[in-house]
């Protein structure tokens, strides 16, 4: 049978459609038994793990103190700037993840997630012209930063930009779509949306080199910016004058007399006591970055405990607001960073006003990352809203205000809830510790009505998309699969659909993962279908099943007109939701309904095996077809690109992290590769 490679990844033909049947039609094998998948390496590109030399933890707490990019056998940096290695320079390709692989025989095309934990983010391109095993470097573009590290542990760092590509393509026009990985964004906001205009050698030609979102707005739009340069650590400040342009900016609610109760005593009162602390991890990658802490102190004398966030103040009266003349601007978008400590209140309601008095709830509410952090350049765009009063208005304002939870429904309801969620839910905040703090708050403008503040085009119609899991050969309008997550979302479940603590005794995940499909005409503008089925179910807590799905799977094309699905997939055992246990397949005759084959316990390719605490059953049940786990993928394992090898053998790219990641920053975020046969008789 005569076969037709499909651009950009995914196995597609020009075939005769044959008779469905219910059995699977694909049984997968490794192409060469015995063989370990080996680690891919890659020629030149960006500062790789193996160049920061042997790894040397810290005693007690795991963490690099030689060996990492500060100051290993190759630092991250040379004269102040992130190296870039030669094309005859070979390397591990760690750290790459999140794959997505085009081409076909031994000749492929890939774009990568490069993110060097706590120091950068960035996409990747690169080529291989033997299947895999070794990539050469071609591009790097939307680039997090190029500030280099001041430590190996890089606990000061910020590597959440945009990463997780994804290509989509159709009659030669293509997109690079990719998740803004930035709190507050990540799984909320649209897929950042690209055009891709490639030229030989160039992929991803005319995408910019530095990121285009989230960074610091060029002076001549803003109005004002408090970034609080012009302060120093520890400044006692209840009203920051801007570091660019004019405006006020003042607290609310730490001057009260609420009653607040510590371990053994109670007191009452709270007096505004503000400051400029080092708080790193917002826009600002630099380790010194100040924010400004909104917070009171006891207004008693002696052992005070007061903070002045209270659950007796009402709502909307406690945070911090912003006035800004925009007299000759217009388009307004005011953008900020909102930090959160694991105690301070979780949800946040942004207002403004047009008279100086009277305030409007405008946007989501927003909720604080669980345990607290940073929430990266939020940004509430007057006019993509219809607000055209903000316009050349000599009152404009805008408050950031604590809000109620409406998740919460416990003793106390309605009230406010703390960043940090108990075992089952949102718990009210204690009334003695927490605080809010802002950075890079900007208010922008232009001084014509027809001229816009440029924005980041993004996806509309998928609803809080995580990722696309793949997209669905040849067909106009184009048609994805999606995967749809909400962040915390689960708490409404009955409680026997709860994950309890992960196989590592960590804290239980409760994020929702729906699979969806949807169209598009147009690449940005997408039209939610419906549900898809069999992949996973969001409610299970065997430890056996699928309660979530990751994106960057590869969609293939089987002789008799059904689809094949390799997939990452995952359960309660890890405590997260970036569904990692397993490399999983199923098939589908209609992309609506899937069964699947290879699970967590008979996988493709699995993280280290697992104990069933309540059967005593090892997970998985079964050897892997890639065979044992190895050490680069003992931790995770996911982003299966399947590529046509041969008319019975797929070349299968995948990304992987050793166990031991969370302390060793040497060895993580890895792309491998393996070869699979088939008892198929030809492959599209």
């Amino acid at each position: 049978m005569k076969t037709q490679l499909l651009t950009f990844g995914f196995i597609a033909a020009l075939f005769v459609a044959a008779p469905v049947h219910a059995q699977q039609i694909a049984t997968w094998t490794n192409a060469t038994p015995g063989s370990a998948p080996p680690v891919s390496v890659i020629k030149g590109g960006p500062w790789t793990l193996a160049q920061g030399g042997p790894y040397t933890p810290t005693t007690n707490t795991g963490t690099t103190t030689a060996g990492g990019p500060f100051n290993g056998t190759t630092p991250y940096c040379t004269a102040g700037t992130p190296i870039v290695n030669s094309a005859s320079t070979s390397n591990p390709m760690s750290p790459f993840y999140v794959p997505v692989v085009t081409g076909r025989g031994l000749s492929l095309q890939g774009y990568f997630d490069y993110r060097p934990r706590n120091v950068n983010e960035a996409v990747v391109a690169a080529s291989s012209s033997d299947g895999g095993n070794t990539w050469n470097f071609q591009q790097q573009v939307e680039t997090l930063t190029a500030a280099c590290p001041t430590t190996n542990a890089n606990s000061a760092g910020n590597d959440n930009g945009l990463g997780h590509p994804y290509v989509v393509s159709f009659g030669g026009a293509g997109f690079l779509y990719m998740l803004d990985r930035r709190s507050g964004h990540v799984d909320f906001d649209g897929l950042v949306v690209r055009p891709l205009t490639p030229k030989t050698g160039s992929p991803l030609n005319g995408i910019a080199s530095s990121i285009e979102v989230g960074t610091v707005p060029p002076t001549g739009q803003t109005i004002a910016r408090w970034d609080f340069s012009n302060y120093t650590n520890g400044t006692l400040n209840n009203s920051p004058a801007p570091s660019i342009g004019s405006g006020t900016a003042t607290s609310l609610g730490m001057t009260n007399s609420y009653p607040f109760v510590s371990s053994s005593h109670n007191y009452t009162g709270s007096a505004t006591s503000d400051d400029l602390v080092t708080t790193t991890g917002g826009t600002d990658p630099s380790s010194t970055a100040l924010a400004w802490r909104i917070r009171g102190s006891g207004a008693n004398t002696g052992n005070n405990t007061g903070n002045g966030w209270n659950t007796s103040a009402p709502q909307y009266t406690q945070g911090a607001q912003f006035s800004v003349s925009t007299v000759g601007y217009y388009n307004i978008v005011f953008q900020y960073d909102w930090y959160t400590t694991a105690q301070a209140v979780r949800n946040l309601q942004a207002q403004y006003t047009t008279d100086g008095a009277t305030w409007n709830n405008v946007g989501p509410v927003q909720v604080a990352q669980a345990g607290g952090g940073y929430s990266s350049q939020i940004s509430i765009n007057f006019p993509a809203l219809g607000i055209t009063a903000v316009n050349n208005n000599p009152n404009f304002g805008v408050r950031l205000v604590s809000a109620y939870d409406p998740t919460y429904t416990g003793t106390g309801s309605p009230t406010y809830t703390a960043a940090t969620l108990g075992s089952s839910g949102p718990v009210p905040i204690n009334n003695t510790s927490g605080n809010w703090r802002f950075d890079e708050i900007n208010v922008l403008g232009t001084a014509s009505l027809a001229t816009k503040i440029p924005t980041a085009t993004e996806t509309t119609g998928l609803t809080n998309p995580d990722g696309i899991l793949a997209q669905v050969p040849n067909v106009f309008p184009l048609r994805i699969i999606y995967i749809n997550k909400t962040l915390n979302g689960d708490y409404a479940f009955p409680s026997n659909q709860l994950c309890g603590l992960s196989s590592k005794g960590g804290a239980a995940n409760h994020d929702i993962s729906y699979v969806r499909m949807a169209t598009s005409t147009d690449g940005i503008h997408w039209t939610d279908v419906g549900a898809v089925s069999g992949l996973n179910d969001p409610t299970t807590v065997s430890l056996h099943a699928v309660r979530y799905v990751a994106p960057n799977g590869s969609l293939i094309k089987l002789p008799n007109g059904k689809w094949g699905l390799f997939f990452g997939g995952g359960n309660c055992l890890d405590g997260d939701s970036d569904a990692f246990h397993a490399i999983m397949y199923a098939e589908s005759s209609n992309l609506t309904s899937w069964t699947i084959y290879n699970g967590i316990d008979n996988p493709i390719a699995s993280v280290s095996n697992t104990t069933d605490p309540n059967t005593q059953a090892t997970i998985p049940a079964t050897t892997p077809v890639l065979g044992a786990t190895q050490t680069w993928f003992t931790g995770r394992v996911y982003g299966p690109q399947a590529t046509w090898a041969s008319s019975t053998t797929l070349n299968l790219t995948f990304s992987g992290y050793d166990s031991a990641y969370s302390g060793d920053i040497s060895n993580y975020r890895t792309i491998g590769h393996a070869v699979l046969s088939t008892n198929t008789t030809t492959l599209p």
